[in-house]
Formats: C-alpha cells, sequence, structure tokens
C-alpha cells in the first residue's frame, strides 16, 4: 500500500488501513488492536496522525478504546454492511434483479455547495456523475450518487454508462484495475427528499455507504467517488 503524498490528508491514509484491517477480518472482534506506536513504525507516520485517524475510527463506532490497556475492535456488525459497497452482487447473491434508473447526469466542479462530502478533492477539480435510483423488482431500495475526475472519465470513454454497476465496470472501462477502495459507513435519519424518494416516513433510519475508488498507475488521488443510502431494514442482510 502506497502511503498518500498529500500530508494535510495523511490521517486518511492510516485510518484506510486500520479499516481494511477490520473488513479484511484480520483481528477478530474485540481483539486488540496494533499499539499508536506500532501502527507510527508501520506506517512511517507520526503520531498526530495515528491517533487522529484512530479518534474517527472510534466515533464511526469501529474500534473503542481501554484506558490504559489499548485499542479493541468492535463487534463486526459495525463493519460488515460494507459489503453493500457492491450492492449489484448483494442484490444478486439474494435472487434479486437489480435495476438502476438514471435520475440526473452531473457534469462540473468540486465547489463549496458539494466539497462536505468531495473533500478528497480539491476545490475545482472537474468531475462527471449521476444521481441513481437502484430498484429490486420496481421497487426503490436506495440512492445512489457516482462522480469521477474528468481524466478518469475520459479513460472511460464510451465503454462507461451511468446505468451500470459502477465498480466491476470501472475496472473494465478503464482497462485497469482498481487498487484500492476506501469506505465510510454511517447510521443516520432519511430527510423528507431521500424518505420520498425510497417510500420510507421522514426520519426513518438509513445507511450512507461513502466510498473513494483509488487507481495506483493513475494518480495518488481518488479517480471516483460513490454514496450509496440504503434504507435500514436492509440492515439484516449485511453479514451475508
Amino acid at each position: 500500500m502506497s502511503k498518500r503524498e498529500n500530508a494535510a490528508t495523511l490521517y486518511i491514509y492510516v485510518k484506510d488501513y486500520v479499516k481494511n484491517l477490520l473488513v479484511a477480518g484480520k483481528y477478530p472482534a474485540n481483539s486488540k488492536l496494533p499499539t499508536e506506536c506500532e501502527l507510527m513504525q508501520e506506517l512511517n507516520v507520526g503520531r498526530a496522525t495515528v491517533r487522529e485517524a484512530l479518534a474517527q475510527l472510534e466515533e464511526e463506532g469501529l474500534i473503542y478504546k481501554k484506558q490504559g490497556v489499548g485499542t479493541f475492535v468492535a463487534p463486526a456488525d459495525k463493519y460488515a454492511i460494507t459489503t453493500f459497497s457492491s450492492f449489484s452482487f448483494t442484490a444478486q447473491s439474494l435472487g434479486f434483479i437489480d435495476n438502476i434508473k438514471v435520475v440526473n447526469e452531473i457534469v462540473g466542479k468540486v465547489d463549496k455547495k458539494n466539497i462536505k462530502y468531495l473533500n478528497r478533492w480539491e476545490e475545482g477539480t472537474k468531475i462527471h456523475g449521476a444521481e441513481r435510483i437502484r430498484l429490486i423488482s420496481d421497487s426503490p431500495i436506495a440512492l445512489d450518487c457516482i462522480y469521477f475526475t474528468e481524466e478518469a472519465f475520459k479513460l472511460a470513454g464510451n465503454n462507461f454508462k451511468f446505468d451500470e454497476s459502477y465498480n466491476s465496470k470501472l475496472n473494465a472501462a478503464m482497462s485497469t484495475e482498481i487498487s484500492h477502495i476506501s469506505t465510510d459507513t454511517i447510521k443516520r435519519k432519511a430527510v423528507p427528499a431521500e424518505a420520498d424518494a425510497l417510500n420510507l416516513n421522514v426520519g426513518e433510519d438509513v445507511v450512507q455507504i461513502s466510498s473513494w475508488f483509488y487507481v495506483d498507475s493513475i494518480s495518488a488521488e481518488p479517480v471516483a467517488h460513490s454514496t450509496l443510502l440504503i434504507s435500514s431494514h436492509l440492515f439484516k442482510y449485511a453479514s451475508v
């Protein structure tokens, strides 16, 4: 795994490294993680960087700390929901047909309105994207936004269509392999527009999964970003 060159976001590198250990099952639930010093030596970063990464992971509920003892892995269901980052695969494995409806295609830039959730790209970065609805048997199950940098979009050319599943298609479209996917998962309440689109009650629980896609041969920066919003009743499939 190569280190990000931008020191301002170096903690993201450490955070992603630890999260990958959890998702890969290298540290089971309630097991002790490497110490701050061990992570500093392994990743060649400073203590402040490690502490910031661990603080965010603790805030997200993926790890917990015991004063004077160490840092431990939270129960697996806290991060098992990240399997939904490949929504089409999950739907198919459950015997469902996943359809994608493109609501709006986007050509623009990262600006003050969207930089809050596109914060791994600099303001002014040119992007192409689409807002989509994922359906199973014609019923809306998830809202989905996908964005590409202009360079990645040009490489994808005519081989990529926004009504396709982006994970596997991104690999095929750019004739190269995604080297790293960084995913954050939170549980929150649906706002009125989201509830209306998903046929939910306002304030009902939803899961928001945000993923960043990296291709080392193209850039040290992410080449694509997606946000998937799923109704809470799908939680029970998280560990399938």
